[in-house]
């Protein structure tokens, strides 16, 4: 089998060829093994680092996939706040490690079957490109209602409803800041979801203002609620099964990082 190459065409005849054209026999004049080996060596290098860069980018697109933003806004009738006076008798101890520690301010949205009206939102920022630099916020209405109002309601906290907010960095649940909310709710059916405007004043849980950043302020927030189911909720949302601290400030499962 003859094999040629040329820099340009092949020629309409030898004698006539004006191009720099290489002709060799493969049964009597193999090419040279060190050339052989050269080409397969920098096309298996070219292929490792173009699976590398596939790789890289399938890893870069689902860390984005994993932190990206999250919001999830709900109503459950037949529900309850697991322990509606559990930030009275939370220990903060700030000294002590994440990994030590079982309670948590956020640990108040934890939800449980009974009687009532909860109206909860939840809300996660996936951060920028630095590490660990996500945030959670939460807040969660209990009303002792026995449905959905079906009109247009508007009410203050202090006589009908219990609210609770907290909001801090995902990856350092000991920095979490909650409290209750002092203020007016307005809820608005929209077919089967229900509107919900919430304005009022923060008021930290005075174990929670021993951090600088943990003080009371106006708090405004308007979102869709639409109907859950208690057994569908996650850890996250406020339903049963956190293993860790992280599972009610990530929206999905994740390591715990190194402690500061």
């Amino acid at each position: 089998m003859k094999v040629w190459s040329s820099t340009n065409t092949r020629p309409h005849h030898p004698n006539k060829c004006r191009a720099v054209v290489v002709w060799r026999i493969a049964a009597t004049e193999p090419i040279a093994g060190g050339d052989v080996t050269l080409r397969l060596l920098r096309n298996g290098l070219l292929w490792l680092a173009g699976l590398i860069a596939v790789g890289v980018g399938v890893l870069y697109c689902m860390a984005l996939y994993a932190n990206r933003d999250r919001v999830s806004s709900f109503y459950i009738v037949g529900a309850e706040l697991s322990d509606p006076i559990y930030l009275d008798g939370l220990e903060r101890h700030p000294a002590k490690a994440t990994v030590d520690r079982e309670q948590f301010g956020f640990n108040v949205h934890r939800l449980k079957s009974g009687h009532g009206l909860v109206l909860a939102h939840r809300v996660f920022l996936g951060g920028g490109t630095a590490i660990d630099d996500e945030l959670y916020a939460k807040l969660t209405i209990w009303m002792p209602a026995e449905r959905a109002p079906g009109e247009q309601q508007t009410l203050q906290s202090s006589d009908t409803a219990l609210i609770v907010y907290s909001s801090g960095a995902s990856a350092w649940p000991r920095n979490d800041c909650s409290g209750n909310v002092n203020g007016r709710i307005t809820i608005v059916p929209q077919g089967r979801n229900l509107d919900v405007t919430v304005e009022g004043e923060f008021q930290p849980n005075k174990k929670m203002a021993l951090s600088h950043d943990c003080k009371a302020r106006p708090l405004s927030l308007t979102f869709r609620a639409v109907p859950e189911r208690f057994d569908q909720l996650t850890p996250w949302q406020g339903g049963i099964g956190a293993e860790s601290p992280y599972d009610e400030t990530y929206p999905g499962a994740r390591k715990a990082p190194a402690e500061k």
